[in-house]
Parts: C-alpha cells; structure tokens; sequence
C-alpha cells in the first residue's frame, strides 16, 4: 500500500530522470513525505476493524445491487412472456 502511494506521489509530482524519463526516487524526495504508522496495537486493530466493516458494507452492497439486477431483467422476461401469451403488443402489463 505504501509503495503505492509513493508510486502515485512520484508521478504526480513528474520525478523524473532527465536522460530516461524514468520516474526516480531519491532520499531527499522520499523525505519530505510524512508516513504514519499505528503506535499501538490497538490503534491499529481498530483500523483494522474499520476497514473489515467497510469491506463487509461494499460487499452487502454489490450482493443487493446484482439481486436487484436479475430481478430487473426477471420482470423485463416475464413481461415481454405475458405480452406474447396474451397478445398485447406494445402494451405494458405487470401483474
């Protein structure tokens, strides 16, 4: 994660090697970045926790969102069925 973020503050800040092109990391540019890290155990259990919550939060979300979506294209089938059945073209019928 940190090598991340450190990636994306090199190329956004366009660290450069002239001759190359190549993004580069010197001491000098690493040092002027604060990186924080838990001071204790339970700061980062609770960090911990907060991201294990968050994590469970997006995937209760995509699960309703892809129940909702076979749902959706369900009613579209059974509609455009129950027209043909009954012969209603063009006519919306939802039961």
């Amino acid at each position: 994660m940190i090598v991340i973020i450190l990636e994306n503050a090199i190329n956004n800040h366009k660290v450069v090697v002239e001759s190359t092109g190549v993004p580069q990391l010197t001491v000098p540019q690493l040092s002027s970045y604060d990186i924080y890290f838990p001071t204790s155990i339970e700061e980062e259990t609770m960090i911990g926790a907060f991201f294990q919550k968050l994590d469970q939060l997006i995937t209760f979300h995509q699960r309703n969102l892809l129940i909702l979506q076979i749902l959706h294209i369900w009613a579209v089938w059974r509609t455009k069925k129950l027209c043909i059945l009954f012969n209603l073209r063009g006519k919306l019928f939802l039961m």
